[in-house]
């Protein structure tokens, strides 16, 4: 399995534990370093090692609990609409949360305790997913509405 990896750290050179990792890699793995600009000529470089190969690894430092600016910017110029339209064919699908929408708007759910207080014309407001019923959610392929009162008061799935 053919394998590369993008170095993301702003200040590669003076980042011990980079160092340590790009020392540690196999050299059967190529190591290319990000640069800024993103000229045509280095995003082709960067675009040719993705299709070359199966495994792609980005190793960066986290600031403050997300990427640097420059693997941000790496991600937006390289796995741009041009490339990703050429290179990669997916099929865009509704997902659940649309289906869980599309089916709320034609549903009515009627539970014993609730019944009068809710309008005919009422809108899902939020969604509550609490632990158990979001285990249910999953062990069941649906989504249900919690309307704030237990599994046993509950007479409606959408």
């Amino acid at each position: 399995m053919a394998s590369v990896i993008f170095g993301g750290h702003p200040e590669m050179e003076t980042s011990a534990s980079h160092q340590f990792l790009y020392e540690a890699r196999p050299n059967t793995i190529p190591f290319i370093q990000i640069e800024r600009p993103f000229t045509e000529s280095n995003v082709t470089v960067y675009q040719e090692a993705i299709l070359t190969s199966d495994r792609w690894l980005l190793q960066f430092p986290l600031f403050w609990y997300q990427a640097p600016g420059l693997v941000s910017d790496f991600i937006q110029e390289v796995f741009n609409k041009e490339f990703l339209d050429i290179q990669f064919k997916y099929d865009v699908i509704d997902g659940v949360f649309k289906r869980f929408c599309d089916r709320a708007r034609t549903s009515t759910v009627i539970t014993k305790s609730q019944e009068g207080l809710i309008s005919d014309s009422a809108c899902v407001w939020k969604a509550t997913v609490r632990s158990e019923v979001r285990q249910d959610c999953f062990d069941n392929n649906r989504v249900r509405i919690d309307w704030g009162f237990d599994s046993d008061g509950a007479a409606g799935f959408v």
